[in-house]
């Protein structure tokens, strides 16, 4: 039962960073329409791109939030919503300028990809291993784009 317990924690952690990533950094702060500026230590050149790779993260946390990866692990409908944030993240890798905003998009593309096959196949382990990949490319967006 543990084991289970350290699956669900895990995803659970995914989905709340991807909740807390899209939220504004001040709480008593109503979210707007508006993109909001990349944080100081984005390049400039790629304000816009981590900008929209933000909003298609919390676009995405919005539309799995109810999700049960531990009920239903291989849903359907939630594998096409991490499959069309994938597809999504790699066409903004055309707006990219820097190298480092290149790597970080397309290693989140990637791992949400790798996601939605796993559970496309059925295979838990996967969606396990690539939900732990798609933390690791969060961890590594957030340090090249900043906080949301």
């Amino acid at each position: 039962m543990s084991r289970n317990n350290r699956a669900w924690r895990s995803v659970s952690a995914l989905v709340l960073a991807l909740v807390f990533a899209c939220s504004c950094s001040s709480g008593s702060q109503a979210p707007t329409a508006s993109i909001k500026p990349a944080a100081k230590s984005t390049p400039a050149a790629d304000a816009f791109t981590c900008a929209s790779v933000q909003g298609l993260l919390g676009h995405l946390a919005a539309g799995t939030a109810r999700w049960s990866p531990k009920s239903h692990p291989f849903d359907k409908a939630v594998a096409a919503q991490i499959r069309a944030t994938s597809v999504s993240l790699q066409r903004s890798l055309q707006t990219a300028r820097t190298v480092v905003v290149l790597r970080a998009v397309s290693s989140s593309a990637k791992a949400f990809n790798d996601v939605a096959t796993a559970m496309t196949l059925k295979k838990r382990a996967q969606v396990n291993r690539g939900i732990t990949a798609t933390q690791a490319a969060y961890r590594q967006l957030k340090k090249v784009c900043g906080p949301a």
